[in-house]
Order: structure tokens, then sequence, then C-alpha cells
């Protein structure tokens, strides 16, 4: 049996979801009567083809990503109850889903408007932060990690010089000592 051609993302013109027919083609969304888990909710296209394929699928999706619960709000209210939306990461999934699935879908990667959002620290065209976080709100930025790592590199090479002088006999941890008295 052939997939069903899946519903192009009308949120926002030209976004197309990965392998969208080789999704469709594993999870058989067609059957009809599925509980379904998209752990990468992203744009919605995934989750809008699973529940456009039958119309008593389910789909729980997730997203750590704060723009991304923007956009569920409109799969929400095309779908109604057969949707709903957890502002979360996918570490979360135990926690979240708490009675039995017939599939998961998980969709690794960044979508093009992440790259193209200089606000969001990925683009590699534009100047922006170096922030590279899905959701701005938790954990810390590149910048900061990157110099939080720099910080934490140099203070330990200056460890580890005065370690090695000390035990090479340079006086009290002094790098700049001779190694051979």
């Amino acid at each position: 049996m052939k997939a069903p051609t899946p519903t192009p993302d009308p949120v926002v013109q030209g976004h197309l979801s990965v392998l969208p027919n080789e999704v469709l083609a594993v999870l058989r969304p067609e059957r009809g009567g599925l509980s379904l888990v998209d752990c990468t909710f992203g744009w919605g296209g995934h989750s809008r083809s699973l529940l456009a394929a039958a119309p008593d699928n389910k789909v729980l999706a997730l997203d750590c990503d704060p723009e991304a619960a923007v956009r569920a709000a409109e799969l929400k209210q095309e779908f109604g109850d057969r949707f709903r939306f957890e502002l979360s990461n996918f570490a979360e999934l135990d926690a979240i889903v708490t009675a039995p699935v017939d599939g998961i879908l998980f969709d690794f990667g960044l979508a093009s408007s992440h790259y193209d959002n200089p606000e969001r620290g990925f683009s590699f065209r534009h100047d922006g932060p170096t922030d590279m976080r899905l959701n701005p709100a938790t954990g810390i930025s590149a910048a900061e990690f990157f110099r939080n790592r720099a910080r934490n590199r140099s203070g330990n090479s200056r460890t580890r010089l005065r370690r090695r002088a000390a035990l090479a006999g340079c006086g009290a941890g002094d790098p700049r000592g001779t190694r051979y008295r």
C-alpha cells in the first residue's frame, strides 16, 4: 500500500519536513486510531501529516523551542483534542508519555529558519549573538560556554605549568625558571 502524500505545512511558506513520505511509510498513520509522539515538533509538518492521514489519530508533540509553541497553537486549533503540545525537551519523554503509544518520531536537526534568523545564534551568513540554544530561557549561550571554557582552560594550563615546573625543580612553581639546575 502506498503511503499518503504528505500535507504541506501552510504555517510557513517554503518549509518542508524532512523525509515526509518515508516517515509516513514507516508509521503508516492511514491505519487510523493511532497514538503517536512527535518528539521534535519544529514547524509541525510531520504532526500535521500524521493527523491528516486519519480522522482518529492523536499526536502528542514536544519541542523545547518557544517559537514552536506558537506554531503548535495553530495545529491545536485545527485538530482540537487530537493534538497536544508540550514545551519540553524530549529528554523528559518518560515523564510526559504516561500511556502506551503506537509510534514515536524524532527528526534531529535544525530548521533553516534557525540559521536564517541571526538572533538565534546559529547563522553563518548573518552577524548576531552566539547563542545557539533552541530555548533561550534555559542553559547558557554558546558565547558564555566558550568564555567559560577559555577561562577554565587558561587556568588549568597555568596550573599544569606550575605543577610541571615544580616537578622539574624550577622553584616555587615558577614556569619561567630553568628546567635544569
